[in-house]
This record gives C-alpha cells, sequence and structure tokens, in this order.
C-alpha cells in the first residue's frame, strides 16, 4: 500500500511498531455473545432502557460471519437496542436483512414461548394465539409479549384470519 502510494508512508511506519494479527469474528465464534451482551449493557446504560437478547436471537448471532467483525456487532446491537419497542424488554427477532446470511432451516421447527419469534416474518399464528390468551386477548399486552408493535400485531390477526372473537386457543 505504501508503494502503490495508496497509505502515508510515514503513518505507516508510525503504526508498524507492534504487528498485531487477529483473526476475524467467524473463527473467534466463542467471542461473538460476549461482545454482544457488552455492547447491550453499554447501549442500556446509554439510552437508559433494558434489554436482554432472547436466545434464539443469540443463536443466530453466534452462526452469522459478523464480516464487519467487531464494528458490525457493535452497530448491529445499537440498531436492535433502538428498534426494539421500549416496552418490550427481551429483544426476540432480528429484522429481515438486519443479518442476512444467517442461515434459518432448523429454527421454525425448535420454537415455543417463550420465546416467540421463529422467523424474520414474525410470529406464526400459532404463537399469537398463545400470546393473546397468556394476556387475556389485551392486544396491546400480547405485542409487547411478542416483542413486536400493536400495529404489526394487528396485521399479523389480520393476515392470520383471527377472528376477534376467538378464545385464543391453539391448534393442536
Amino acid at each position: 500500500m505504501v508503494q502503490a502510494k495508496t497509505f502515508r508512508e510515514d503513518l505507516y511506519y508510525r503504526i508498524q511498531v507492534i504487528p498485531l494479527t487477529i483473526p476475524p469474528m467467524r473463527n473467534r465464534r466463542e467471542d461473538i455473545i460476549p461482545l454482544c451482551l457488552h455492547f447491550l449493557h453499554y447501549f442500556c446504560q446509554k439510552y437508559n432502557i433494558q434489554k436482554s437478547f432472547s436466545d434464539i436471537v443469540l443463536k443466530e448471532v453466534q452462526e452469522y460471519d459478523w464480516p464487519g467483525n467487531v464494528r458490525e456487532i457493535r452497530n448491529f446491537v445499537e440498531r436492535m437496542v433502538v428498534m426494539t419497542p421500549r416496552a418490550a424488554r427481551e429483544i426476540n427477532v432480528i429484522p429481515p436483512g438486519m443479518l442476512s446470511s444467517v442461515p434459518k432451516p432448523d429454527s421454525a421447527a425448535s420454537c415455543d414461548l417463550p420465546s416467540p419469534h421463529c422467523s424474520r416474518r414474525g410470529p406464526s399464528r400459532d404463537q399469537i394465539l398463545r400470546a393473546l390468551s397468556e394476556c387475556s386477548g389485551h392486544r396491546e399486552k400480547a405485542a409487547e409479549y411478542l416483542g413486536i408493535s400493536r400495529r404489526t400485531l394487528q396485521y399479523k390477526i389480520k393476515e392470520y384470519h383471527i377472528s376477534p372473537r376467538c378464545r385464543y386457543q391453539t391448534a393442536d
């Protein structure tokens, strides 16, 4: 880079005192969750809110390759803290496109409450029915329980044709 004149020679010799080789995050998967939790704690203090990651989200972030390394993790955690509704205590879902290369084939089969989000499409019909049942039909509380906005819950209720008179029983 110095020979190609794309990097200043004086700066190169200043920072070349001790060469450090830090492997990429994809080769240090054991560091991903501690970094996520560190940044979660930092941003929760910064924004004066309390949040935690669900086990499903932690599994997804550990499977992701993090091509942007620590900076990408930091930005991801800050976006998750800021984008999750303030009333939701647990971050249950990663919005579509946030971690585009995470494979999701088996996660939908293993999902169950209390971690309601299994896919990036949001909660399933059965999960919505369970949440409504747990919250005695109170939609705002059910949305908070699911970690989604009330508007998203309304949209999903309409999409899944859930009747307002429904007893909120899950399908067996």
